[in-house]
């Protein structure tokens, strides 16, 4: 008689059970894992165009006087900047750790402007705030730091520092 026998049958498929629950557990854990990469991506997306909107405001020298311009009107916590704000005044110690108004605002999970204010709006799913420090090392440097937390969070995810200096123009 050729065949298999009721064991050999079993034996199959326990075998194909258990490699079944290894790969659905892979398959878990690689969905787990784009979804992080992607909400990291989100979150360092988030923060370098924070910086880049900083880093682009006025800080410079005018080449015929030699008087000092400084960018301090902008409001750059709304989606596009206006006036109206702080510009690159120098925060208080505390924008990097509190919802502090001028130097914080919020995004959605798709990475999306979602508004600003003390308390993030229902939509938003992390916190962008940034500090603006005068340099120990030289007057005419800015410290410019950008961190990024998930809503609820109390440790950054992602932090971002730069350095603007004042160039003649």
């Amino acid at each position: 008689m050729r065949g298999f026998t009721l064991v050999e049958v079993l034996v199959a498929m326990a075998i194909l059970a258990v490699a079944g629950a290894g790969i659905a557990g892979l398959a878990t854990i690689a969905r787990r894992t784009a979804a992080d990469a992607r909400r990291d991506d989100i979150m360092a997306r988030a923060a370098a165009s924070k910086m880049a909107v900083l880093r682009s405001l006025s800080f410079a020298v005018d080449a015929t006087t030699g008087a000092a311009i400084t960018d301090t009107s902008t409001n750059v916590t709304t989606d596009t900047p206006t006036g109206g704000g702080v510009g690159l005044t120098t925060s208080p110690a505390s924008a990097l750790t509190a919802n502090t108004a001028g130097y914080v605002d919020y995004v959605t999970a798709a990475g999306i402007y979602a508004g600003t204010g003390s308390a993030p709006p229902r939509t938003a799913a992390f916190v962008r705030r940034w500090s603006i420090a005068a340099s120990a090392a030289s007057a005419s440097t800015l410290v410019l730091q950008v961190v990024v937390l998930r809503v609820g969070a109390l440790q950054p995810d992602v932090r971002l520092l730069s350095m603007l200096a004042r160039v003649a123009r």
